[in-house]
C-alpha cells in the first residue's frame, strides 16, 4: 500500500509539471499570438487555416524582409554532371509570413532536375513543403503546400533543390527572384535586386575550385607563369604590323609643335584624311609642299607574304629630319588603318616616334559577335564598342538581334516584335510581354526590355561605315525563336475577331502542333514551323525591312540565319508537317527550311551565314554546298570545336566559307579564371584568359593536305584556303551591364585583334619544346605592351577592363609579386586593416605567421582586382 501512495504522490507531482509546462506553452502562444497576429487590424489566428485579406501596403511590406539565401552544397554524382542547392527563405518581417496565396519566381542558368524519367513535361514536385514547377527556358517558381506552415519573425526555412550542371559561379543563379500574391503584382525580393553576389553563397568554396579536378591557379602558380617586369612596352603597336623596317623610339616628331598639313593624292582618302586633321587639328591643303607634312598616296602593294589580306594593306612612314608622314595604301580601308596606326604611335603625347613599316591583316574577316537578345544594349554601348574595335582593326560586327529571350530590332508593319518580343515582365500569358527570363527587373527597362529602332539601326551603319566596319544582322531561326513566335501568336489573337486573314499571315507556330521537345536552354517552344507557308511571309519581310535599313547606308551583304541547335523532337506532332509526310524527319525539315529562306535571300542578292548546326545533322552529314546557289558565298561559323575539331575543315572542303569561333578559344562569355567570383559560363571551358586567345592558331582547325583544284569552287581539298577569318563571340545571358560588358570582353578583344591581324610566328616551329619557348616569348612581348600602354589607353576611354589578380609568393618574409599584364601596380593591406599599400616586389615584408590581402589595380588607379589572401607560413 505504501509503494502504492508513493508511486499515486509521483504521478500528481508529474502531473503537475506536465500542467505547469502546458501552461507556459499556452502563454507563449498567448504572448506570440499578441505579439505576432496583428496585421493592418487583422488577427492571424492559425497561419495555415485562415485565408487573409493582404492589402498592397503588405506584399511590398513583405517582398523587403523575406531574405532569400541560395547556397551551393555539394556535386550528387561521380561524374558531376549535376549539384544540390539550398534555397533558405528567412523571415526578417515583424510579423508572420505566411503558408498559402504566395509563388517565388526565379531564374538560373542550368535546370533544375525534374523527377520524372522524361523531362518533356512541365512539372510539380512536392519537396520540403513547397511545390516547384519549370515555366519554360531558365525560369521556375515554388509555392507552398499544406506542409509548408509559416515562418515567425527570425525562422529559416530550407529547400533543397537539385541542378544539371556542375554549379561553379555565383552568376550561374540570376538576380531579381520575385514574389507573387494571389492577387497583386509581382515584387522583387529585395535583397535579390539586380546582384547574385548580394545572395548566393558556396558552403565549401574549395568544391567548387577543384570540381573536375581542375588545376585552379594559385597565387604561386600566377607568380611563376606571369611576365617578367621590364619596365617599358616592347611593341610599338598593337595589332603588331606584319613589318617593321625600322624604328628608332628616341627620335620623335612633336605634332603639337610643328605645323603640318595634310595632302591626298586621291579623293578616295578625303575621309580618313579629315579624321586625322580633325584628331589633330590640322590643316588640309591641295599642294605637297617640302616638309611639314602628312601625305596619303595610292599605291600598289607589293608583299612577299602570301597569307595577307592584301587590299587592306598600308605602309606609313614618320621622317623626323624632313617632318614628314608618307602613307600609302590601296584602298580608303589601309588608309584609315593607316591613321590608327598613328593615333596608337602617338598616345596622348602627340609625339610620333620615326617609324617604317607595313602592315597588312592575316585575314579579311576580322569579328566580334555581340548578343544584345538576351539582355539589351542600346545604340550608344554599340557605338563604343564601334570605336573600339576600329581601334584595333576589327572590321566585321556580328549583332545578334534575335533569340529566346528577346527580339531588337524594330520591323515596320509588324510591331508586336519588339512591342512583346522585346519587352520582359511577368505575363504568364505572353501577350503583353515575354516572361522575365535571365533575372531582369519586373518593369519593362534595359537590360530585359529595350530595342533598336530603324533610325538607331540606321544611324549604328553610318557610323560603323565611317569605321570600315561592317554590320551583320543575325536573326536566329528556325531555333531560337521564342520571343518571334510569341510576339506572332499575340498579333494572331490580336486580328483573331477582325481579320483572320491578316491574323495568320506571319504566324511562326502551328496552334494544334503538340510536339513536345525542349531545347539546350529548355525552351519547350522555340522552333518555328518549317511547313508552314507564313514563315517564310514573316521571314520575307525581315529580310526585306533589313535590306532597306541598309540601302544608300552601307548595303547589306550577308544575313546571319543562326541555325543552330534545334531540338531532335521538334515538328513530330505538327498536323501541318504530317501533310507534307516529313513530320518525322528533323534533317529533312531543316534542310528544306534552310534552302528555302536561302532563296529568299538569294531575291536580295545576299549571301547566307549560319553557325556550323545549320549545315550538320548529327555531326557527321555535312549538307553539300550544290544544296546553294553557286553565284553567292555561304558562310559557315564555327563554334563547337568541341564535338568535332575537324569540322571546320570537312566545311571548307565542301566549298563553304569558314569563320573560326570555337568556344574553347573565341568564347567570351567564359570565365578568366576558375573561381567562383569570376562571372561566366562552363559548358565549354573552364577558364578562358587572355593568354588562351593569343595562344590560338587557326591553321590547326585544318587538315595539311595539297590543294590542286584548278580554280573549282568546289575544290575537295580547299581546306584553308577557304578560311575568312576568326570571330570573338560573346553570348549575353550574364552580361546585364555595359561594366559587366566591358570586362568580358576587355583584354580579351586585344589579342583577337592580334590573332586575326598576324599570322601566330610560332605555329611553324616543328621542335615542341622550342615552339612554346617561341610562343612565351612573344605572349611577353605583347603582355608587356599591353600593361604599359594599351590599359592606359582603355582607362582614358572609359572601358572598364578586367584588371587580373596578382600572383606572389612569400620566401624569407619578403613578399614578391606580379601581374598578367606587367606595368600594374599590386597593393597590400594586412590583416584587420582597411589601409592599403602599394607592394614593391622583392622588398616588402611581410611577419611570420601574418595573414596579408593582395589586389592590382587599373592603370589609372581606379579599379581593382580580385582580392587575394596570403599567409606567411
Amino acid at each position: 500500500m505504501a509503494r502504492l501512495r508513493m508511486k499515486y504522490l509521483y504521478f500528481r507531482r508529474y502531473q503537475c509539471v506536465l500542467l505547469f509546462v502546458a501552461s507556459l506553452g499556452l502563454l507563449g502562444l498567448v504572448l506570440e499570438y499578441k505579439k505576432y497576429g496583428k496585421t493592418r487590424g487583422e488577427r492571424w489566428r492559425d497561419p495555415k487555416g485562415v485565408k487573409h485579406n493582404f492589402s498592397k501596403a503588405d506584399v511590398e511590406y513583405f517582398a523587403k524582409n523575406i531574405m532569400i539565401t541560395y547556397t551551393l552544397i555539394a556535386s550528387k554524382d561521380p561524374y558531376e554532371t549535376q549539384f544540390e542547392a539550398e534555397i533558405a527563405m528567412t523571415n526578417k518581417a515583424d510579423r508572420i509570413f505566411p503558408g498559402h496565396d504566395w509563388t517565388i519566381f526565379f531564374s538560373q542558368m542550368y535546370s533544375v532536375q525534374l523527377p520524372y524519367p522524361s523531362h518533356l513535361e512541365d512539372f510539380e514536385t512536392q519537396n520540403y513543403g513547397v511545390r516547384i514547377f519549370h515555366w519554360n527556358g531558365q525560369l521556375y517558381s515554388f509555392q507552398p503546400t499544406e506542409d509548408f506552415g509559416y515562418l515567425i519573425p527570425g525562422a529559416t526555412k530550407k529547400i533543397r533543390v537539385l541542378a544539371l550542371h556542375r554549379g561553379m559561379a555565383v552568376t550561374d543563379t540570376f538576380p531579381n527572384w520575385y514574389i507573387v500574391f494571389k492577387g497583386f503584382p509581382p515584387h522583387v525580393i529585395s535583397n535579390t535586386e539586380d546582384d547574385p553576389f548580394k545572395f548566393v553563397r558556396l558552403l565549401n568554396e574549395s568544391y567548387s575550385l577543384n570540381l573536375n579536378k581542375i588545376n585552379t591557379l594559385t597565387s604561386r602558380n600566377r607568380y611563376e607563369n606571369d611576365m617578367k617586369n621590364i619596365g617599358h612596352a616592347t611593341l610599338p603597336i598593337l595589332p603588331t604590323p606584319l613589318s617593321i623596317l625600322s624604328h628608332k623610339p628616341h627620335k620623335f616628331l612633336n605634332i603639337q609643335q610643328n605645323s603640318l598639313v595634310i595632302v591626298c593624292d586621291d579623293n578616295i582618302f578625303e575621309r580618313e584624311a579629315r579624321l586625322l586633321a580633325t584628331a589633330w587639328n590640322l590643316t588640309m591643303v591641295k599642294r605637297l609642299p617640302s616638309k611639314s607634312f602628312i601625305h596619303f598616296g595610292k599605291r600598289e602593294m607589293d608583299l612577299e607574304s602570301g597569307k595577307v589580306f592584301i587590299t587592306e594593306a598600308y605602309s606609313l612612314s614618320v621622317n623626323v629630319a624632313q617632318q614628314a608622314i608618307n602613307v600609302y595604301a590601296m584602298s580608303s580601308a589601309g588608309a584609315f588603318y593607316a591613321v590608327q596606326t598613328l593615333f596608337t604611335l602617338a598616345g596622348d603625347t602627340y609625339k610620333l616616334p620615326e617609324i617604317n613599316l607595313i602592315d597588312a591583316p592575316r585575314f579579311g574577316y576580322r569579328g566580334l559577335m555581340l548578343d544584345i537578345a538576351r539582355n539589351f544594349h542600346g545604340k550608344d554601348t554599340i557605338k563604343r564598342y564601334l570605336d573600339l574595335m576600329a581601334m584595333y582593326k576589327l572590321n566585321k560586327l556580328h549583332l545578334h538581334l534575335s533569340d529566346d529571350e528577346g527580339w531588337r530590332l524594330e520591323i515596320p508593319g509588324l510591331e508586336e516584335l519588339t512591342e512583346i518580343g522585346g519587352q520582359r515582365c511577368h505575363d504568364p500569358t505572353e501577350t503583353r510581354c515575354i516572361l522575365p527570363f535571365l533575372g531582369p527587373p519586373l518593369e519593362k527597362k534595359s537590360p530585359g526590355s529595350g530595342y533598336l529602332t530603324v533610325l538607331d539601326y540606321k544611324e549604328l551603319l553610318r557610323y560603323a561605315i565611317d569605321r570600315h566596319i561592317e554590320i551583320i544582322p543575325e536573326i536566329d531561326l528556325p531555333g531560337h525563336s521564342h520571343a518571334a513566335i510569341k510576339a506572332m501568336e499575340a498579333r494572331f489573337l490580336k486580328l483573331y475577331n477582325t481579320n483572320l486573314t491578316a491574323a495568320q499571315e506571319y504566324l511562326l507556330s502551328d496552334l494544334k502542333d503538340s510536339s513536345a521537345y525542349y531545347s539546350v536552354q529548355k525552351f519547350k517552344d522555340n522552333v518555328v514551323n518549317p511547313c508552314l507557308h507564313s514563315t517564310y511571309a514573316f521571314i520575307n519581310k525581315v529580310v526585306g525591312a533589313l535590306h532597306d535599313m541598309h540601302k544608300n547606308i552601307n548595303p547589306l551583304k550577308i544575313f546571319h540565319l543562326g541555325g543552330d541547335e534545334i531540338p531532335k523532337s521538334a515538328w513530330i506532332n505538327s498536323p501541318i508537317c504530317r501533310v507534307l509526310h516529313l513530320h518525322d524527319d528533323v534533317r529533312t525539315l531543316k534542310e528544306i527550311f534552310i534552302v528555302k529562306v536561302s532563296d529568299i535571300l538569294g531575291k536580295y542578292n545576299l549571301e547566307v551565314a549560319l553557325w556550323q548546326d545549320g549545315f550538320v545533322a548529327n555531326q557527321i552529314f555535312v549538307l553539300p554546298r550544290s544544296t546553294f546557289s553557286e553565284d553567292r558565298d555561304i558562310h559557315a561559323y564555327i563554334w563547337n570545336d568541341i564535338a568535332d575539331v575537324y569540322q571546320a575543315d570537312k566545311m571548307a572542303r565542301e566549298g563553304y566559307r569558314v569563320i573560326l569561333t570555337g568556344a574553347e578559344h573565341l568564347y567570351f562569355d567564359h570565365p578568366y579564371d576558375v573561381d567562383s567570383s569570376e562571372p561566366g559560363l562552363t559548358w565549354a571551358h573552364k577558364m578562358l584568359s587572355t593568354k588562351d586567345v593569343y595562344s590560338f592558331v587557326p591553321d590547326d582547325s585544318f587538315l595539311d593536305l595539297p590543294v590542286d583544284c584548278n580554280g573549282s569552287l568546289f575544290c575537295p581539298q580547299r581546306s584553308i584556303h577557304m578560311l575568312e577569318g576568326i570571330q570573338g563571340t560573346l553570348f549575353g545571358e550574364l552580361v546585364r551591364t555595359s561594366d559587366l560588358l566591358d570586362y568580358m570582353l576587355l583584354p580579351r578583344v586585344i589579342a583577337l585583334a592580334e590573332r586575326a591581324w598576324r599570322e601566330a610566328p610560332w605555329h611553324k616551329i616543328s621542335d615542341p619544346m622550342k615552339k612554346e619557348e617561341a610562343l612565351e616569348s612573344y605572349w611577353g612581348e605583347f603582355a608587356t605592351t599591353v600593361g604599359y600602354k594599351e590599359l592606359d589607353r582603355l582607362d582614358q576611354l572609359g572601358f572598364k577592363y578586367r584588371v587580373p589578380t596578382p600572383g606572389a609568393i612569400i620566401k624569407d618574409n619578403i613578399l614578391y609579386t606580379s601581374t598578367e599584364f606587367p606595368g600594374l601596380v599590386v597593393e597590400m593591406s594586412r590583416t584587420g586593416k582597411s589601409h592599403w599599400i602599394i607592394v614593391h616586389s622583392g622588398h616588402t615584408p611581410v611577419a611570420p605567421g601574418e595573414k596579408i590581402n593582395i589586389r592590382a589595380r587599373s592603370a589609372n588607379g581606379q579599379r581593382y582586382s580580385r582580392t587575394v589572401t596570403l599567409l606567411n607560413r
